[in-house]
């Protein structure tokens, strides 16, 4: 008998539904607790205590008026049963901790063990979870999404429409890039009351967070010499464009509406522009760019359109923070798990889980873009991160979704990937940026955890270091009034010098993206 659900997990039983909704064995639940399980039969989610109580104690009252009426129980028992309050299990007394990581944890579970070795009992099972790293995951969240409602509450709405007060919604997700370990997982702000779980379930617009695969894409093509030298340095035009897609008009702005002419690959990327990412995504190739998302294990509808540069498709945090870990991990991406172990009663190991790990791209192709990343921290849409007090080391991404309808960050450090998430459920505007939303949260956790973000990230071999003028994206000469030190895949760099700053104006300046 289906009796609700557990994040992903079916309740089924009156057995399994009495020890969620009450934390009791079914022979231990009284009148009361009996006939509130007996009226959700109907319909769990009409009649789901924690979401719609109202409508809950209303069937109860109905079962025992049914009771009654055929002579099951005394009017006085109908009568004390009926004035009994909800004493439901709270998010603090489910009997566990994590309880959105158990759901996926058990989500795997039923994926490697037998369904009647899981209903026997007795096995052991070794997690990935880091209950220190959970603990303060949960209370970033919690905290987080309460400030934000406090301070931001006229640009999420909440002046205008009282009701979405405590409706604002987030995610965490933290793994280990090197083994694809999941070590926290908070899939909202309030179990009891919504057990969907927002890491694994929800289906958001990722935005901005896609450009970082976009130039990737380029960087490793250029590599394998399938296009001409795409770099962190090249030039892109920031100029109106006009698209035709669908068969219809599409005008892409950037955030903000203003435009910047000329950038390189690296500016582009640290301060989030949209109209350069379309431009490059062109010049790369839409079905090229859709191979590396598959590969980094989007399962998704995917379509060779311009807007697919700015995320305008939808993907699961999950999907998007294992994605990220390939970037961390040089260009090897690792299955996220829960389960490390599995052990029966008599010692015999059912399930050993190895990591599983996929190369995606060359290691100097992630590296190029981690290190463009680091750049969003140093001087980009993330430099906010320090004024927070996070200084350790780290490579991020914040994003965005067109009418601010999904906010995000991502950082990683050496040993730990970060994601969190916010929105709301409905997919109405939250009216804030992943600047302004979900990269506090992110500091908030990260400060907590300092020994996370120790170490430094290494540069494999196979990348040079150049000195250009980022005005022409070439060898910078003794004329140009700005150099900068840039990281190129070798046999990648530039070797004009600038053109700019020499003997004047010459073709090669305008040899830019359009």
């Amino acid at each position: 008998m289906y009796l609700g659900q557990k994040g992903a997990i079916a309740i089924t039983g009156f057995g399994e539904a009495a020890r969620f909704y009450f934390g009791k064995d079914l022979r231990d639940l009284d009148l009361a607790e009996s006939a509130l399980l007996v009226g959700m039969i109907r319909a769990p989610g009409k009649y789901n205590p924690y979401i719609r109580p109202e409508r809950a104690l209303g069937r109860r009252r109905q079962i025992l008026s049914v009771m009654l009426e055929h002579g099951k129980i005394a009017p006085e028992q109908s009568k004390e049963a009926a004035n009994r309050p909800l004493d439901l299990l709270r998010d603090h007394d489910l009997g566990n901790h994590a309880p959105y990581f158990l759901d996926f944890l058990q989500a795997q579970l039923s994926s490697l063990v037998p369904e009647k070795t899981l209903r026997e009992g007795g096995l052991r099972v070794f997690t990935s979870l880091d209950l220190g790293i959970q603990n303060h995951a949960e209370n970033a969240l919690r905290s987080g999404l309460e400030l934000l409602e406090k301070t931001a509450g006229e640009k999420l709405g909440l002046d205008e429409d009282p009701e979405r007060a405590g409706k604002l919604q987030g995610c965490i997700i933290a793994l280990r890039p090197l083994t694809g370990h999941v070590v926290a997982m908070v899939g909202g702000r309030n179990y009891a009351r919504s057990q969907f779980n927002r890491a694994v379930q929800a289906h958001r617009q990722p935005g901005s967070l896609m450009k970082p695969f976009v130039y990737m894409t380029g960087f490793a093509r250029a590599q394998l010499k399938e296009m001409p030298p795409f770099t962190a340095a090249s030039l892109l035009e920031d100029e109106p464009l006009q698209l035709v897609s669908g068969g219809e008009l599409w005008e892409p702005s950037n955030y903000g509406g203003k435009f910047n002419g000329v950038v390189t690959v690296r500016e582009a990327l640290q301060r989030s522009l949209n109209i350069p990412a379309v431009r490059a995504a062109r010049h790369i190739g839409l079905h090229a760019i859709i191979r590396t998302l598959r590969d980094l294990g989007f399962e998704g509808r995917l379509l060779a359109v311009p807007s697919l540069a700015l995320g305008v498709f939808e993907v699961t945090p999950l999907e998007v923070a294992s994605a990220f870990s390939a970037i961390a991990n040089y260009g090897v991406k690792a299955r996220p798990l829960s389960v490390r172990e599995v052990v029966a009663p008599d010692g015999e190991v059912l399930e050993s889980h190895h990591v599983e790990l996929q190369p995606v791209v060359s290691p100097q192709a992630a590296y190029l873009t981690l290190a463009l990343m680091r750049g969003v921290v140093a001087e980009g849409t993330a430099v906010r991160l320090r004024g927070l007090g996070y200084q350790g080391e780290v490579a991020a991404k914040t994003g965005t979704t067109n009418d601010l309808r999904d906010a995000w960050f991502v950082g990683f450090t050496p040993r730990l990937l970060v994601l969190v998430w916010v929105g709301y459920d409905d997919n109405r505007p939250v009216g804030l940026s992943g600047s302004e939303a979900a990269l506090p949260i992110w500091a908030e956790l990260m400060r907590r955890l300092p020994s996370e973000s120790s170490g430094h990230f290494r540069e494999p071999e196979g990348l040079t270091w150049e000195e250009i003028d980022p005005g022409s994206g070439q060898v910078a000469t003794w004329r140009c009034r700005e150099r900068r030190a840039e990281l190129f895949i070798k046999g990648t760099e530039p070797r004009e010098r600038c053109e700019v700053h020499s003997s004047g104006w010459a073709a090669g300046f305008w040899d830019r993206i359009r």
